[in-house]
């Protein structure tokens, strides 16, 4: 009996979804755009610099001192007057820092970015779009479509990968709905009803045959 009872809760362990690893921003090194313009010592096209919870978040994984990544922050700059009331940047430093890049590649797995062995800075996140690299030419119109089309939506509507990522279970485990707890749930009751069925009948022919002797 003991043998089944683990076997059902070995069987659950595995099914059953583990918890999601935690994704918390606010552990990790991050700069702002006004903050990153210093480091790179870009000179700011805006006298103040304004955050609010209404601006889309601009996820930017970049090295210190990358080209691509200079690129963008100077688009950022050029765009800022006219759009910078949109958006915000939180900023990830991934040469230096070990745990931003090991979040770089654990979020651009999660987004499924092809070629992750390639994979490399700036790497920029806006609602669930992503952009592997940076050139004006290539890339300005498609990331200011998407700070506006995330910008028109409501905030608490708008795809933050970070939250995604924490509500997500680790990959490698399985997940299964209520009713596939409740299914599980049933068959290890059907195992032990059957099991203390047959050694139920088991004892009775037993004490029979015990009877039968004593009689005879």
């Amino acid at each position: 009996m003991k043998r089944i009872i683990t076997l059902i809760i070995a069987t659950l362990c595995l099914v059953l979804p583990l918890s999601a690893k935690a994704i918390n921003i606010e552990n990790y090194n991050t700069l702002n755009l006004a903050e990153i313009l210093a480091a790179e010592e870009i000179e700011p096209a805006f006298d103040e610099y304004k955050e609010n919870d209404k601006q889309v978040i601009i996820y930017l994984f970049r090295g210190q001192g990358c080209t691509f990544c200079r690129g963008f922050l100077e688009y950022l700059n050029k765009i800022y007057e006219d759009e910078g009331d949109k958006f915000k940047v939180v900023s990830f430093e991934t040469w230096k820092d070990s745990n931003n890049n090991e979040l770089l590649h654990e979020t651009a797995e999660f987004m499924e970015v092809p070629n992750l062995e390639k994979l490399g800075v700036p790497f920029i996140v806006i609602g669930d779009k992503f952009f592997p690299g940076f050139t004006e030419e290539a890339y300005g119109d498609a990331v200011l479509e998407a700070i506006n089309e995330e910008y028109e939506k409501d905030p608490e509507d708008r795809y933050d990968v970070f939250e995604e990522m924490e509500k997500a279970p680790e990959k490698g485990t399985s997940s299964v709905g209520l009713g596939g707890i409740i299914l599980i749930d049933l068959i290890a009751v059907a195992i032990v009803i059957i099991y203390d069925t047959i050694r139920f009948n088991k004892l009775q022919d037993e004490v029979r045959q015990l009877a039968s002797k004593k009689n005879k």
